[in-house]
């Protein structure tokens, strides 16, 4: 073991260590900076085109703006609104903003002022659920970093090692999302309570008195950039005092759970260094009088102050001291040492690895309601129903899940049903129609609700018909993002098959034979990994990967049959890739000696998990 190397070690190597942490936000204001312009320049254009598009002798008033849409107008306004939705619930966007979406799209009269004004909206929603979703992966980003290279600098300083628990998604999404500051809002309330709003509201005064004062666009627009600008600063003052926050967060965890009792003071002194990190340069303080704001930075907005331990000269840093989850061992290590081999060697997952990698054996189901109860109990699955299926099939299922949920933890949070495709289409209706009358009241309160009921119910055939399952169709994946319909995300199996096992398995055999499935995806495990593969696809965005890509558009039509199936290519999926990879994943999974294309699809999707579970997790 090392010896304490001294006050200037730490100060010198802290220093250090908070510029890389700050870095990284350096480097994502770039990205915010664009993100605001294309949004900027986006907005100008459209105010401009439908300025000049609705003009008469280059004015426009505010009486023809608020004339109702024509049906054809209100047909292809429907059409965008739709598109809108469809984003929204891909990329988990404002609920609130999804709600007013939902209400317009159910509305009978829409006129071209409210109907330009959603479109602005949307341009606006987009930005600031990216900087949102930006943001929140920075700071997770920066917390965690913060946390094991500090604990890093320490066992390098001293020369020992011992295990660090990893942080968890849950942990880490309770330490982004708890308030600091004074007012008890964190970051993502500040966005989308004040920013948000604020430019939202601009947006609307500007078109409003655009067209009140008879003026051309020009104004607005410069009015309206002008305010971009301003809540683009807001936004990146936010942006480094949050990253200078979690910085300053995770040592103060880090020095907790290594039981180090007291810090120091390390500002980075320059021309811009304020007074008070100047005056509280090099002073200590007892860990628990670590207050931000007052003992410990952020001292002030964009502070680039940082922390470092302070050390009495018997202090000895040991496995002991260690409270995230240490085995108990100290290992000496060289001073020299790197950080990726430091990671690599004491960052566990929290779980002995004899235990983590033991599997518990699956035990068949006697009855289907057994089958039921083990994916409620013991798989931890919301809603299970697998009523027309035979228990054989529901053994399968099962199985095949428990498989794949030991192999990707994550993918158990994306499920909340399983079982029998009609008996989740029976669940959802009344749900679906619901929804869809709730939105056509709020919107069209004056109307008497027996009409209203009759629109729900063409709205709720229409959206039942895109997840019913046709006689031919051996088992579907869902994975929708409304939130009234999330608790029915999962795999299901048709019953039309799966009533009758050994009929199921001849179908599937006869599938393979005629080249329909890859080659030994002719068991009924086959077709529930088939599935998995959509929701490892839809989980970590397989279809944008640009091997995957390149994998399926450099074969014919005939080439993606032979290496792999004819359903690679020939299917009604939207998605270009999806069967194709679901196609590989199953047989990676149940070919012994998979082919190429399979192979390549199968270590893809296990590379990108790793990488995704590294990420998030």
């Amino acid at each position: 073991m090392n010896k304490n190397p001294g006050r200037s070690y730490w100060q010198k190597r802290f220093e250090q260590l908070q510029e890389s942490l700050l870095h990284k936000s350096d480097s994502y204001y770039d990205d915010l900076d664009r993100i605001y312009k294309m949004a900027s320049i986006s907005i100008q254009k459209d105010i401009d085109a439908w300025y000049r598009r609705l003009a008469k002798n280059n004015a426009l008033t505010f009486l023809d703006a608020k004339k109702l849409l024509s049906d054809n107008e209100l047909k292809e306004f429907k059409w965008t609104v739709e598109d809108y939705i469809k984003y929204g619930e891909k990329n988990a966007m404002n609920q609130q903003w999804m709600e007013e979406l939902e209400n317009a799209s159910a509305r009978f009269h829409i006129s071209r002022l409210e109907a330009i004004e959603i479109q602005l909206q949307q341009t606006v929603e987009v930005l600031f659920g990216n900087q949102v979703d930006g943001l929140e992966k920075l700071t997770k980003g920066i917390y965690m970093d913060g946390y094991y290279r500090t604990c890093f600098e320490l066992q390098k300083g001293f020369g020992v090692g011992f295990n660090v628990q990893a942080f968890n998604k849950n942990e880490l999404e309770k330490v982004i999302s708890k308030p600091w500051a004074d007012d008890g809002k964190n970051f993502s309330e500040r966005i989308w309570g004040e920013y948000r709003p604020e430019l939202v509201n601009t947006l609307h005064t500007e078109l409003s008195q655009m067209l009140i004062r008879g003026d051309g666009p020009d104004r607005a627009i410069k009015n309206i950039a002008h305010k971009f600008d301003t809540t683009k600063s807001r936004a990146g003052n936010l942006l480094m005092t949050e990253s200078a926050y979690f910085s300053s967060l995770s040592r103060q965890d880090c020095y907790n759970d290594l039981k180090i009792g007291d810090y120091e003071i390390v500002a980075t002194l320059d021309f811009k260094t304020s007074t008070t990190c100047r005056h509280l340069d090099g002073e200590p303080f007892p860990m628990s009088e670590y207050e931000v704001w007052v003992t410990a930075p952020p001292f002030h907005n964009r502070c680039r102050t940082t922390t470092c331990p302070y050390f009495n000269d018997e202090f000895e840093l040991g496995a002991e001291r260690a409270t995230r989850n240490s085995d108990g061992k100290t290992y000496y290590i060289d001073s020299s040492i790197k950080y990726p081999d430091w990671e690599k060697q004491f960052v566990k997952d929290g779980s002995n690895d004899i235990i983590k990698n033991k599997k518990t054996p699956f035990t068949p189901a006697k009855t289907v309601k057994e089958a039921e109860e083990y994916a409620t109990r013991s798989l931890g699955i919301p809603k299970a129903s697998y009523k027309g299926v035979d228990v054989a099939t529901a053994n399968a299922w099962n199985e095949g899940l428990k498989d794949s949920f030991d192999r990707f933890p994550a993918l158990k949070n994306n499920f909340g049903f399983v079982g029998e495709c009609h008996e989740r289409n029976n669940l959802l209706r009344p749900v679906v129609k619901e929804r869809y009358l709730n939105i056509l009241k709020e919107s069209n309160p004056n109307v008497d609700i027996k009409i209203l009921e009759e629109y729900a119910e063409k709205s709720t055939k229409s959206y039942m018909k895109n997840v019913s399952v046709s006689k031919d169709t051996f088992a579907q994946s869902w994975s929708p993002n409304t939130e009234e319909c999330k608790p029915f995300r999962g795999v299901t199996v048709n019953r039309d098959f799966g009533k009758d096992s050994e009929s199921f398995i001849e179908a599937l055999q006869k599938n393979v034979e005629s080249e329909f499935h890859p080659v030994s995806c002719d068991t009924i495990r086959s077709v529930l990994d088939h599935e998995i593969g959509h929701q490892l696809d839809d989980l970590l965005k397989v279809s944008n990967n640009k091997n995957i890509m390149k994998l399926f558009d450099s074969r014919t039509r005939d080439e993606v049959t032979n290496d792999l199936s004819r359903y690679s290519w020939k299917n009604n999926n939207s998605n270009r890739y999806g069967e194709f990879i679901a196609e590989g994943w199953s047989e990676y999974c149940n070919n012994p000696n998979p082919r190429l294309v399979a192979k390549e699809i199968g270590e893809t999707i296990e590379r990108m998990y790793e990488e995704w579970e590294k990420k998030n997790l």
